[in-house]
């Protein structure tokens, strides 16, 4: 309208999207962690390829995640850590273009050896 002065504009657009900004990655955050549950129902991992484009580019946003976890990016807090990593998600899965299993190296074969020791020893728990 006519006679505002566009500073105060400016200003309104800032501080709403600097509000706006926290509250839609929170929101986000809730959402795509619903997907990646939803991936690890359907494909059985959390090894989401970064070219998977399913629940809305899911896999730009996995890889996100996994550089965030890896390099303690402030953008991932300890909360959302807990819950990716509350999933077994994979954050060593550095470049995962396919749903094929790549060769792994022997210091990843011995991580998945040592992890499946682990669960079996869960298992005998129950």
């Amino acid at each position: 309208g006519a006679g505002r002065s566009p500073e105060i504009t400016e200003e309104q657009i800032k501080k709403l999207a600097s509000v706006g900004f926290s509250f839609s990655l929170q929101d986000d955050f809730e959402t795509r962690f619903k997907h990646l549950v939803e991936f690890k129902k359907e494909f059985g991992h959390t090894k989401v390829p970064v070219f998977y484009t399913g629940y809305r580019n899911l896999g730009r946003w996995a890889k996100r995640m996994r550089d965030g976890i890896r390099c303690d990016e402030p953008y991932v807090d300890e909360v959302m850590k807990a819950r990716l990593l509350g999933i077994d998600f994979d954050i060593a899965a550095r470049h995962v273009f396919g749903h094929k299993p790549k060769k792994k190296t022997e210091e990843e074969e011995a991580h998945d050896a040592a992890v499946e020791v682990a669960e079996m020893v869960d298992m005998a728990d129950m």
